[in-house]
């Protein structure tokens, strides 16, 4: 853990984070070609940066390193993202101020510049260059990425919300609308700001499979908002029949993004549920690189992601189940495994309970560890002790039970990691 913080933190000290573009930011959080400082002012941050160390007996200089030094040592704690350090900004540009005045300050005296034309120049130039980057977002922004989901920009909030739902339920006031929130965190917040508060009693946030019961005695008028990539999985499910486009929303690069659609369920939508129901709890055998072993895993079927987004270490990288409650996993190792604790960070889940049971080697009976989780906040990260053994484990099974939602929960899992 010491390890993992000081790189997290020599990291968050890097001018190459900083000045240069980089992977490790996700896409609404980055400019497409830029870095989260101007590359053009490194020289004059490392100059500032100089010119404090040197000063450094001075309570003003002093104080800059200091707030310098500090600033990573939060998001250590997790991992370095562009939000995490937003107050690195202050020193960096701080010191980069101190370096630049140091410049104009030699140029003026060995080159008996006159102030004005160097503090004339220097605004003009980063007038224009402000200018020119304040373009370059509007004008390119929109298309710099192509991934407007969950995982990139977002996009829709007010082509969806504004744009669709709140004129369609004001024209038709037996109308009810049912928007996906799968593409973007906390979906649901927008409804108060772009839909009439006499409006939002006739919204909902869901998938069409969550008013099935409505759909299977008519339901002819709801109406759902669906990403692309939901419609066309809607196209090919066999519980829905009569799928019907009333509008289209595109992303900025003219790709469909969103479909405002009505349909019906099948005749047969009863049996075709209860046979997903069963085939969405089977386990599935999979092999997993784990402590340096080949490990056979039998878990739940994941729907998105992969195993090993479970079991890397990294928050960034998220698995989802397919459609089942618990999210199990049997670990079976060729050597046991050190087992004094277990890190797990989900997706938003606020109220759920972890259980794990250890079988020492030889052992046919578990130690079981189970605990309960509430009033947690967004992707919480939480820790488990194995206070009585075992200290090696020849078998674990972990379950992850979402307490708030029924047999057909979809938990996201970031991160499981073994102390």
């Amino acid at each position: 853990k010491i390890w993992k913080f000081l790189s997290q933190y020599a990291c968050g000290l890097n001018p190459r984070y900083w000045y240069f573009p980089n992977t490790r930011d996700i896409s609404r959080h980055i400019m497409n070609g830029y870095g989260n400082g101007w590359w053009l002012t490194l020289p004059l941050m490392l100059a500032g940066l100089f010119q404090a160390i040197k000063n450094i007996r001075l309570p003003s200089y002093r104080i800059v390193l200091v707030a310098l030094l500090a600033c990573p040592v939060p998001a250590s704690v997790v991992a370095i993202g562009m939000p995490r350090m937003l107050w690195m900004a202050f020193p960096l540009a701080i010191l980069s101020a101190i370096g630049l005045s140091a410049i104009l300050q030699w140029l003026e005296d060995h080159l008996r510049l006159n102030p004005l034309w160097g503090a004339s120049g220097l605004f003009i130039v980063l007038a224009f260059a402000s200018a020119a980057m304040l373009r370059d977002a509007l004008v390119n922004g929109p298309t710099w990425t192509k991934d407007y989901g969950l995982y990139g920009m977002q996009y829709g909030a007010q082509q969806v919300f504004q744009d669709t739902v709140a004129p369609a339920l004001e024209q038709n006031p037996d109308l009810r609308m049912v928007v996906s929130p799968s593409w973007a965190n906390g979906t649901e917040q927008f409804v108060a700001f772009f839909v009439p508060k006499e409006l939002s009693p006739c919204l909902r946030m869901g998938q069409p499979i969550n008013y099935i019961d409505a759909l299977k005695t008519g339901g002819t008028n709801i109406l759902f908002v669906a990403t692309s990539a939901e419609y066309q999985k809607l196209l090919e499910d066999p519980k829905f029949t009569d799928i019907q486009v009333h509008k289209t929303l595109p992303y900025p690069n003219g790709e469909p993004g969103f479909y405002l659609i009505s349909l019906k369920a099948s005749a047969n939508i009863d049996q075709i549920i209860a046979t997903e129901f069963e085939e969405n709890r089977k386990p599935v055998e999979d092999i997993l690189e784990l402590n340096g072993q080949t490990i056979r895993v039998i878990h739940s079927p994941i729907g998105s992601g992969r195993l090993e987004d479970i079991f890397d270490n990294d928050p960034f990288t998220v698995a989802r189940v397919k459609r089942a409650n618990p999210f199990f996993f049997d670990l079976y190792p060729p050597a046991p495994i050190s087992t004094h604790g277990i890190v797990v960070q989900t997706g938003s889940l606020p109220d759920f309970t972890l259980t794990v049971s250890l079988y020492a080697p030889g052992a046919t009976e578990p130690v079981v560890y189970t605990k309960t989780f509430k009033g947690l906040p967004a992707d919480p990260q939480v820790t488990m002790r194995f206070a009585n053994g075992p200290e090696e484990s020849a078998l674990i099974t972990i379950e992850i039970k979402d307490n708030l939602s029924g047999d057909t929960s979809q938990i996201h899992v970031r991160t499981i990691q073994f102390e």
